[in-house]
């Protein structure tokens, strides 16, 4: 064993150093106690976050009429209401509205059905993650079941990291549970989904919420598979082989391209039957004829390297290539020749926008409504500077409610919000959103049409 005293050149001899090794022991002592203040303090302010955001969110269904004019049941209102407050909420804090319903919904549970968590959080016994944890077992529970196993469960969570709590609290909650195991399966199995996101170096992770049984299956035959072809002396990794092992099962087996179901044309399909799945990847023509190294724009992730683009542009059948101009930018050409597209409009309107128009979506714009800005009820036209892509969540909440949105001259889209807060979201596919003061300059439109926001400032504050 290593003695730390050994390592320190003090004169006067061993207690001298044993003196400074004591000094310096207290003194990263008292720095790690002050981080952990802090992280109490860090809890504290959750707590009373949540006591906020439940306040806010009672007022919010109290008033309705400050969010929408429905007419339709007081569930409907309720929904609609909360709703374009979750929006609002999002945009002033710039969070997705996922992370926000989820911190609305993980509140409302502390300050109603879980009072002891609520008081360790604000007493800093414990971290926001336990108290997530804590609402996330004892969801499924009814009010006498939470409140005992939120009695037992509190004193584990103060004495225990995230992780171990979470097991012991399954293992709480397992027994505790009103329903067999068979009836909750059967309810979670209704919220299987997939989720992708991007990571650097023009890499993603996709992840699939399913029963365990699949899962596992997939796990196991990814894992046989890559011990299979390594004993046969494939050189990559077991990791390298699984993963390849999966990417060609999915990718030879989709039975769905992910364009609109109302596109008006018939599908691709693939010899075996099965219909190619579609991503849009945006390649300037230099690049494309090997002529630059300049970077393309690949569909719901961004930048990839130009030597994947003109891989993918040649050989994918999976990827809708468009050649841009090297100088302008512009669009030169949207490759029609590996699958079918849908109208030519709708086909400008995604490849414009990319992702979903409301401030802080990202969904892929190939994946969403087309919206008329304008609606065509107030004369509004089916043409390109007429038309947004909107989420159907985003375009819903547009007619449902008192968000509404612009577009200017220079393709800037602005949203209103109920309380008359305005966003401008950056034009063409390019991320980012900011809140502006409403002294913006604002013309009458001829006829029963929406106000138009006519100009925003020359340099608008990203």
């Amino acid at each position: 064993m290593v003695n730390f005293t050994d390592t320190l050149s003090v004169p006067g001899g061993d207690d001298a150093g044993r003196n400074l090794f004591g000094s310096q022991a207290n003194l990263l002592s008292l720095m790690i106690d002050g981080i952990a203040e802090e992280n109490e303090m860090l809890a504290v302010v959750h707590a009373r976050l949540a006591g906020l955001m439940c306040q806010a969110l009672r007022f919010s269904l109290e008033h309705q009429r400050l969010f929408t004019e429905s007419e339709g049941s007081a569930s409907s209102r309720d929904e609609w209401a909360r709703r374009a407050f979750v929006s609002e909420l999002a945009t002033a804090l710039k969070l997705s509205e996922r992370k926000v319903e989820s911190m609305l919904a993980s509140s409302e549970a502390l300050v109603a059905d879980l009072p002891e968590t609520l008081d360790a959080l604000r007493s800093g016994e414990i971290s926001y993650r336990h108290a997530e944890l804590m609402v996330s077992q004892a969801n499924g529970l009814d009010a006498l079941e939470t409140r005992r196993f939120e009695s037992e469960a509190i004193a584990v969570a103060a004495s225990s990291t995230p992780p171990q709590f979470n097991r012991s609290a399954l293992a709480l909650r397992e027994r505790m549970h009103p329903e067999t195991a068979v009836e909750r399966k059967k309810a979670a199995k209704a919220d299987r989904h997939i989720e992708n996101y991007g990571e650097p170096d023009g890499m993603g992770w996709f992840s699939i919420y399913a029963p365990i049984e699949m899962t596992e299956s997939f796990a196991h035959v990814a894992r046989n598979t890559a011990l299979s072809l390594k004993a046969v002396g494939d050189a990559r990794t077991l990791r390298q082989i699984a993963a390849d092992a999966v990417s060609d099962a999915l990718m030879k087996g989709f039975a769905w391209s992910g364009e609109p179901a109302d596109s008006g044309e018939d599908e691709p399909r693939s010899a075996s039957g099965a219909v190619r799945p579609s991503v849009h990847v945006t390649v300037p023509v230099m690049t494309l004829l090997g002529h630059s190294e300049e970077s393309a724009e690949l569909e719901g992730y961004g930048p990839i390297d130009a030597e994947t683009a003109r891989e993918l542009s040649a050989n994918a059948p999976s990827f809708t290539r468009i050649l841009t101009h090297p100088e302008t930018g512009a669009v030169l050409s949207v490759g029609r020749d590996r699958y079918a597209v849908p109208a030519d409009l709708r086909k400008a309107v995604e490849i414009r926008d990319e992702t979903c128009g409301f401030a802080g979506c990202n969904r892929s714009a190939s994946s969403c409504d087309i919206d008329h800005r304008q609606d065509w009820q107030y004369g509004g036209k089916t043409e390109i500077d007429n038309l947004n892509a909107l989420c159907r969540p985003h375009h819903r909440l547009k007619h449902e409610t008192r968000w509404a949105v612009d577009r200017t001259a220079d393709g800037y889209l602005v949203w209103t919000s109920p309380l008359e807060r305005h966003y401008v979201v950056r034009p063409y596919s390019e991320p980012g959103f900011t809140r502006i003061e409403s002294n913006v300059e604002v013309v009458e439109p001829e006829g029963d049409a929406p106000s138009l926001f006519d100009s925003l400032p020359d340099d608008p504050p990203f």
